[in-house]
């Protein structure tokens, strides 16, 4: 705004070239409508949240790279929502530098301190929680461990005794790791 003012005063610029900026701005503005996909993107994976009610999805295509909080909403919680709003997650946690890959299988540390990713890349990504509310997350560990073109993972478990990791890619490959779950 000073800035302008500035040029004004100089000469570089009128009063009229400003108003008309801020006329094509503001149609910018008013002409912006968010996007919705013509097929909705598909579920991938769910798991219940800690809090009662509530449950993170993982999803694909348009909505790749990204946990979404859900909740389960009584008869008399639903009146107090607007109906546009009923059947949206409440919450959308980006996962980050994750590019927008879509997350295909997500499992936790027998402690719970930390979630683990299987990502579409073939990488998995071990994710600490900062609480027991996994859109807290902190720093993060990646390793690209199935091929990065056909070896999405499609499932991760840990041992028995939480001391293993074990990841299965679409490469056709079954790999296990030795997990230090602190």
């Amino acid at each position: 705004e000073e800035e302008r003012k500035l040029r004004i005063e100089r000469g570089l610029e009128t009063e009229e070239d400003q108003a008309e900026e801020d006329e094509d701005k503001k149609e910018e503005e008013d002409d912006w409508e968010p996007f919705i996909p013509s097929e909705p993107s598909r579920i991938l994976q769910g798991f219940y949240a800690k809090e009662e009610n509530k449950f993170w999805l993982s999803m694909g295509d348009f909505d790749a790279g990204y946990l979404y909080e859900c909740e389960f909403l009584d008869e008399e919680e639903k009146t107090k929502v607007p109906e546009e709003q009923l059947y949206e997650p409440t919450r959308a946690i980006p996962i980050h530098d994750s590019h927008d890959l879509t997350i295909n299988s997500v499992t936790f540390s027998g402690n719970g301190q930390y979630m683990i990713l299987g990502l579409e890349d073939g990488s998995i990504r071990i994710q600490p929680l900062l609480s027991e509310d996994v859109g807290l997350m902190g720093p993060y560990w990646s390793l690209p461990v199935h091929d990065n073109n056909y070896g999405n993972i499609t499932h991760l478990a840990t041992s028995y005794d939480n001391k293993h990791l074990f990841t299965v890619g679409g490469d056709g490959n079954f790999f296990s790791f030795q997990f230090m779950d602190q």
